[in-house]
């Protein structure tokens, strides 16, 4: 029986031998996992200290862009209003000069009918029988002078 209680022994340290070359294996890899996790944040670390300050600008710069659109939508939007208080007035003086015309287009047309049935024959001859009138005292008046 003595054989048969040595061989339980031994194969319990083989085991044990068994169970502390896994166990080495697993602590080299959880070393090898734990350096290349720490060369990872490393990397992180670093890619932020280099793109954060770029980022940060380029939030500046499009943050000062953003603002600058906006006081050119401002200034736009007060161009328009101009403009259409522009349109508006003009709309009012078409509207004056066209109620002008309308309030004139009958004198006007009263005015060319008098001038149209105006007897100029006869208006001709009365200046004629005028400057007969006036012509010897025009002569009278010139013999004094």
């Amino acid at each position: 029986m003595e054989k048969n209680a040595v061989s339980p022994d031994r194969s319990t340290q083989e085991m044990l031998a068994e169970l502390l070359t896994l166990q080495k294996k697993e602590a080299r890899r959880t070393r090898l996992a734990s350096f290349a996790n720490l060369l990872l944040i490393l990397v992180l670390i670093a890619a932020l200290v280099l793109l954060l300050p770029q980022a940060l600008r380029l939030m500046d710069h499009a943050q000062s862009s953003l603002a600058h659109v906006d006081a050119l939508a401002m200034e736009a939007d007060a161009l328009i209003a101009d403009t259409n208080a522009m349109v508006a007035d003009a709309n009012e003086l078409v509207r004056s000069a066209n109620a002008m015309v309308s309030d004139n287009s009958d004198s006007v047309s009263q005015t060319v009918a008098r001038i149209r049935d105006l007897d100029i024959e006869g208006l001709n001859e009365a200046i004629a029988n005028l400057n007969d009138a006036v012509r010897p005292l025009s002569d009278f008046a010139r013999r004094f002078q």
